[in-house]
């Protein structure tokens, strides 16, 4: 893991929470934290979340059914009330329930059998996004329903929320803005980086800056180890920074703080 915009570290203390029992060569694909400060974890076993002391295994429960998804076609979200989600590539929606202490499974995306589904943000609307093929689709989390938006790009591969009802999108066209307004495209701009990156993996918007964290696969995936930043006045490339072997995901962190991880 590594952290872009560095902040003063006095001291750290490494513990191994694994216990004897489990298997010792997990890949933990993502780590949340929840509105009561447990920590979950989501590996090729399942999630399990550490209270300090203890790790404990939920399973996730669905149609009369008990499944184990593999972990690594999930991801571990919070929303913007800090509640925790699953959603898994074929399309469940888990919420935790803490006053139960167990997943629920709120709805069920049907997807077709020759696309795929991705998971793409959770905004500050209530709202987690995804995209279904050439579909982009928006789960209301209040009401507990999905929209369709329309749009002319290509399959949107990552998207992130600049300002309520504005994104920035990666497509298989390149980088875009859009501003949606009722579930439909209200606005579109042309191709915002000159057709530098065309194969968008993850994108973060960091506030603080007013600038753009992505990783660009253009180059072959494995072949560029770099993260570009990127300011949205001129969408200029203000540098490239080297992260190491397989870049994976972006996250923000405490303060001016971005996280990068690597497997």
């Amino acid at each position: 893991m590594m952290m872009l915009y560095g902040s003063l570290c006095h001291a750290i203390v490494c513990k191994h929470i694994v216990e004897r029992s489990e298997t010792n060569t997990r890949k933990v694909y993502q780590i949340q934290r929840d509105a009561l400060g447990y920590m979950w974890f989501m590996n090729h076993a399942g999630i399990s979340r550490f209270d300090g002391t203890k790790l404990k295994h939920y399973k996730l429960p669905a149609e009369g059914r008990t499944m184990d998804y593999y972990m690594g076609n999930c991801r571990l979200l919070t929303d913007n009330r800090n509640g925790l989600w699953v959603v898994t590539r074929n399309g469940y929606l888990w919420m935790y329930n803490p006053s139960l202490d167990k997943f629920e499974c709120r709805n069920h995306l049907v997807i077709p059998n020759d696309v795929s589904l991705h998971f793409l943000c959770v905004d500050n609307s209530s709202h987690i996004w995804f995209s279904v093929g050439n579909r982009l689709i928006a789960y209301q989390i209040l009401s507990n329903t999905f929209h369709r938006v329309d749009h002319s790009l290509a399959t949107i591969s990552c998207m992130v929320e600049v300002a309520p009802g504005e994104y920035f999108v990666g497509s298989d066209e390149g980088l875009f803005g859009i501003t949606i307004k009722n579930y439909a495209v209200d606005r579109q701009t042309g191709e915002l980086s000159g057709k530098r990156y065309s194969r968008i993996h993850e994108i973060l918007f960091h506030p603080y800056t007013q600038r753009l964290v992505m990783f660009d696969y253009s180059e072959g995936l494995g072949v560029d180890n770099t993260v570009s930043v990127i300011d949205i006045e001129s969408f200029t490339e203000i540098k490239k920074i080297e992260v190491g072997p397989n870049p994976g995901c972006i996250s923000p962190g405490p303060d001016e703080a971005v996280y990068v991880a690597t497997y």
